[in-house]
């Protein structure tokens, strides 16, 4: 498997390595290592779920990239050799694995492997998690290289043996920039394990919650893009029972900048600001929650997506409101497990969330839905039939598009 962020924090990748590995297979992981992935190394202690099988991991570490450089110019030939460097980087060492099947994660992951694949004779599986060319952070290397993305977006999928989509948008995207069949893609959807679910006290009692205050949890990265500005325009419109937990990695300095928005709230003093949360606490901090809330907004990146979140917190059996995103709205509206916005005005999310967290009823019949659901549609052991189908299907012979055999 070769994936161009760290291994242990990317939920999907480590449940696809793991149900390789359940499977049969011998599994080598090349992934990188950069300083601003220390938080997750917490998530370390999850080399257990990883021993007694024949697994390797290969994590190239990438040097920050400087932010001193304030010159649009030099900053611009700056980001591209660190660019150039890093990738060559990664390279050489997807070069020294000699695998019978290459598992990409990514566009940028595809183009790495390609080479090493056919020199090694080995076939190739895409993993479409994103569309990258469509990625917008302000001021990004991803941002920077979006043309770069969509001509690979283009030209190189038809080139695989086997194709995944983690949602279906992105296979139908998939299709129509590089003119394969959508129907050739496998969807394996970001879903999470079946667990049994309870009532946790777990956020209450690090926080210092009163029994009686309805909580509303945003559990995910802390970043500019992720709609948490939105949510802090409404936190005085929520009734002042409510309290408001955001728990996540994030830059130093965002994390000060978002501490210090709170901190100018009239009613900031019932927001908990906490940090990263390892994926095997996930469930329980969910479970500690009345509700969630997913901030994205409908921007392009997340026009297509289904985070994660949505099907934890379906897992979980937690309501939650979002934002009217096509691929996520469809499936809360077709389960009936949260409550889709119409609109993304403030006074709008505002009535919506003190709708849900003041009536008991209500959260607790979308809560049931969503955990319903999960159980039999959106868990991993369904999921993972998909991808191991898929293995079989390639391992053997049996998918490939003509100008991608080797």
């Amino acid at each position: 498997m070769v994936v161009t962020t760290d291994f242990y924090h990317d939920r999907r990748v480590r449940k696809e390595a793991l149900s390789v590995l359940e499977s049969g297979f011998r599994l080598t992981v090349v992934a990188t290592r950069r300083p601003e992935d220390e938080v997750y190394q917490s998530a370390q202690l999850a080399d257990d779920e990883f021993d007694g099988y024949p697994f390797s991991l290969k994590r190239v570490y990438l040097n920050g990239r400087t932010r001193r450089v304030n010159i649009p110019v030099f900053s611009a030939v700056a980001v591209f050799f660190w660019v150039v460097f890093f990738y060559l980087k990664i390279l050489a060492t997807i070069f020294s694995v000699r695998a019978d099947i290459y598992h990409c994660h990514d566009i940028d992951a595809l183009a790495l492997a390609r080479l090493p694949a056919l020199f090694h004779r080995g076939r190739v599986i895409f993993d479409c998690h994103d569309i990258m060319s469509e990625i917008q952070i302000r001021g990004s290397v991803l941002a920077r290289l979006r043309p770069v993305f969509r001509m690979m977006e283009r030209l190189l999928p038809p080139t695989a043996h086997g194709l995944i989509a983690a949602a279906q948008p992105f296979a139908k995207r998939m299709a129509e920039a590089s003119g394969i069949d959508e129907k050739e893609v496998v969807p394996v959807l970001n879903c999470p394990r079946t667990h049994s679910i309870f009532n946790s006290d777990r956020l209450r009692k690090r926080f210092e919650i009163a029994s009686d205050c309805p909580v509303l949890l945003y559990l995910g990265s802390i970043n500019p893009d992720r709609g948490l500005s939105y949510l802090m325009e409404v936190i005085d419109q929520l009734e002042s029972s409510i309290a408001v937990v955001i728990l996540g990695p994030g830059h130093p300095e965002i994390r000060e900048a978002l501490a210090a928005q709170i901190a100018s709230i009239e009613t900031g003093d019932r927001v908990y600001l906490g940090d990263f949360v390892a994926l095997e606490e996930v469930p329980e901090t969910l479970m500690g929650a009345t509700a969630t809330i997913i901030p994205n907004r409908y921007i392009s990146e997340a026009y297509n997506s289904l985070p994660n979140k949505l099907f934890e917190a379906m897992m979980a059996g937690r309501p939650f409101v979002c934002n009217n995103i096509p691929a996520m709205a469809k499936i809360v509206q077709d389960q009936e497990c949260g409550i889709v916005l119409q609109d993304e005005q403030p006074q709008t999310l505002s009535a919506e969330l003190n709708r849900l967290l003041l009536d008991p009823k209500l959260s607790s019949r979308l809560g049931k839905n969503g955990r319903n659901a999960a159980e039999k549609i959106y868990n991993w052991e369904s999921q993972a039939e998909n991808l191991l189908g898929l293995y079989d299907e390639v391992s053997r012979g049996k998918r490939g598009r003509n100008n991608g055999d080797q």
